[in-house]
């Protein structure tokens, strides 16, 4: 893990000192990481030793900022913009990103699913289209952060996870690489077609009610124009 850290730091340097923009503070953390690095590899014996972990610490003292570098210089800056949509649809918001807001009913109710009942039939039809909607938009949701995150990764970014994967505790990294698809276990090909045919039948069935809503909201406002 020291070796990855220390080619990190290289990663790093490498970013901070690019030109053409001309950024002080940028340059001296650069020049300072890799003088530390320089001295580490040139080393021998004990010193190198000793010198390795001063460069180790201080290379995690610096990633662990990597937010408040200059802007155009920070690590995975082109995924900030998915890490915000992602916080607009993080549950816990008091504000969600799509959909009415509702206080929480903390009164003992029953966790509804698709196999609660209802009085009506009616009721339990909306209820039911609320969660194949519900479905159906996590998987969109999921294919468009998917798609985003391959569009925005870079060589840089590459590199960066490749040296941090030992940094099992960064957000970012945790992210970044579920989005990538990186930590998920490979499966046989029939497991992978019963779940593209699921998502299928389900694209069906949002676009299906999709439709049967515009048919409504075009009635209502033929009404409302006679």
């Amino acid at each position: 893990m020291k070796e990855d850290i220390i080619n990190l730091g290289k990663v790093l340097v490498e970013e901070l000192g690019l030109e053409p923009i001309v950024d002080t503070l940028s340059k001296w953390m650069a020049h300072y990481v890799s003088e530390q690095i320089i001295k580490a590899e040139t080393a021998k014996g004990e010193e190198k030793a000793k010198l390795e972990e001063v460069c180790f610490y201080t290379i995690l003292k610096l990633w662990a900022h990597h937010s408040a570098l200059p802007r155009g210089k920070r690590p995975f800056e082109q995924f900030e913009p998915i890490f915000s949509t992602l916080e607009k649809l993080n549950p816990e918001q008091s504000r969600p990103f799509y959909g009415p807001y509702f206080p929480t009913l903390s009164v003992g109710l029953p966790i509804a699913d698709e196999t609660l009942e209802s009085n009506h039939d009616d009721v339990h039809c909306w209820l039911k289209k609320t969660l194949e909607v519900d479905r159906a938009m996590r998987i969109m949701i999921s294919f468009a952060l998917q798609q985003a995150s391959k569009d925005a990764i870079d060589e840089q970014t590459k590199s960066l996870l490749k040296h941090a994967a030992g940094l099992t505790s960064n957000k970012e990294i945790i992210v970044i690489r579920q989005l990538l698809g990186q930590d998920e276990e490979q499966v046989n090909i029939d497991h992978q077609k019963n779940v593209l045919m699921e998502k299928i039948d389900q694209m069906k069935t949002i676009s299906e009610f999709s439709n049967q809503l515009c048919d409504i909201f075009t009635e209502d406002l033929d009404k409302l124009l006679e």
